[in-house]
């Protein structure tokens, strides 16, 4: 009986501690270690295929800020891949994201459509969908404040 419970204790921790089940793509992740450019924008949920404005992905822009400082770059890369990490996988059905982030290296072009809301990034490289990740909420305040220190427009929250 004792070999059973300790096998089944090895099981069972083994799938507590295997994280998020839902990660970014290998090739994304990648990607994201080369960049040279970020740019960060702030979208309008419930604007899907505005023809009227500017869109990311067929989201409304309300304003975008480059991201020069490669410190900052780099902490936001770390935010992303943190929040990432401690999703235990679970992401809702809503899907109204208010951030975005554009990552650029040569030709090589990663974009991710982020909603906080749901807990899903929605992944790109050079304009192809890929599978879409889970996300923790604890890199919304890093992008909200970067985006309120460059002046852009936050999407209101209030309807959340």
């Amino acid at each position: 009986m004792y070999k059973y419970a300790v096998i089944l204790v090895l099981l069972v921790s083994r799938v507590v501690c295997a994280g998020n089940k839902y990660p970014l793509p290998r090739a994304i992740d990648r990607e994201l270690a080369k960049a040279g450019q970020l740019e960060l924008l702030s979208l309008r949920p419930g604007s899907q295929s505005t023809k009227s404005a500017e869109t990311f992905h067929g989201w409304e822009i309300l304003g975008r800020s480059p991201v020069a400082d490669e410190s900052v770059k780099a902490g936001v890369l770390a935010a992303i891949r943190r929040g990432i990490a401690e999703s235990d996988g679970s992401m809702h059905l809503c899907f109204e994201p208010r951030h975005g982030l554009r990552f650029t290296s040569g030709k090589l072009v990663v974009d991710l459509v982020i909603c906080f809301e749901c807990r899903q990034i929605q992944s790109y490289l050079n304009g192809r969908e890929k599978p879409t990740a889970s996300t923790s909420t604890s890199s919304e305040e890093l992008l909200d404040q970067l985006l309120v220190d460059a002046k852009v427009q936050l999407a209101d929250k209030a309807a959340r």
